[in-house]
């Protein structure tokens, strides 16, 4: 491979890049950042590439990935066009991982609490970014969410959600959020506890910005409890039942996060407990 340097860019964070190399290829590797190296990234067309933690600002040096001649080039400079992606947009990783790989992105639509539409993308896409063009008004009462379904992996969560968007007009460009559908992995209970008893999970370190939040549910969908936003911590101390809670009856317990975006998801692992009186 025949590396040439293009001029450096300022690549916005709120911009897609669409490059057309002169190489007679159709993408272009790029070979290192102001923000750190970005491995393996194609850059193809309509697609923007991951920057690793989105700064405002990066330089990247281009590199042609087809052969080139023998001739010795001193310069040459690649086409490039930097737009706004249209629509609603935003970014998904797996533990931190922005390479691509199969997950189904809804968008979903909302009159007041009833869902009574999903457009879903491909489930096949690059480098952590994901876009829904052509998205109609919203009309009053209406919202839309994106949601993330784990496909029953017990590396992902169950769900994500983004946060509501309650107001948008069509040609509209609005970032919806960055997710990471990393698993948050929850440690044995024995199934029976006393209290005080203390529940623990392993805090995921990709994403230290995350807030976790303990959740107990029966199987009246009716009873539920959810602890305050506890910060990125790995434990949290229950102290007595919750109200309408019993002893001697079995439970599930999971954990939520919520990201800074107001995305939240759910662990993939529900494990049931029982408390006994002390």
């Amino acid at each position: 491979m025949k590396s040439y340097w293009n001029k450096r860019v300022n690549l916005l964070a709120s911009v897609a890049l669409v490059c057309t190399s002169v190489f007679a290829s159709s993408s272009a590797h790029i070979a290192q950042s102001s923000a750190g190296p970005v491995a393996s990234s194609n850059i193809q067309a309509g697609i923007r590439p991951y920057i690793p933690g989105r700064p405002s600002n990066a330089n990247f040096q281009l590199t042609s990935n087809a052969a080139g001649s023998n001739e010795d080039w001193t310069s040459i400079y690649l086409p490039i066009i930097l737009r706004k992606p249209d629509g609603i947009y935003g970014y998904v990783t797996m533990n931190g991982d922005p390479q691509s790989f199969p997950v189904t992105i809804n968008l979903d639509l909302y009159e007041g609490t009833n869902l009574t539409k999903e457009s879903t993308t491909q489930t096949g896409y690059s480098k952590s970014f994901f876009q829904f063009t052509d998205v109609p008004s919203l009309g009053p009462g209406q919202s839309y969410q994106v949601s993330i379904y784990g496909g029953g992996r017990s590396d992902r969560v169950t769900v994500y959600f983004s946060r509501w968007l309650q107001n948008y007009t069509a040609g509209d460009t609005v970032y919806i959020g960055s997710f990471d559908i990393g698993n948050i992995e929850l440690k044995p209970t024995g199934g029976t506890v006393t209290f005080p008893y203390t529940f623990e999970w392993t805090k995921r370190t990709a994403t230290p910005t995350d807030s976790y939040q303990f959740q107990l549910s029966g199987d009246n969908p009716h009873l539920s409890f959810q602890s305050p936003n506890l910060g990125y911590t790995g434990s949290f101390t229950v102290d007595e039942l919750p109200p309408g809670f019993n002893y001697g009856v079995s439970y599930n317990w999971s954990i939520g996060v919520f990201d800074p975006d107001g995305g939240y998801g759910v662990s993939f692992d529900f494990p049931y407990v029982t408390f006994t009186q002390p």
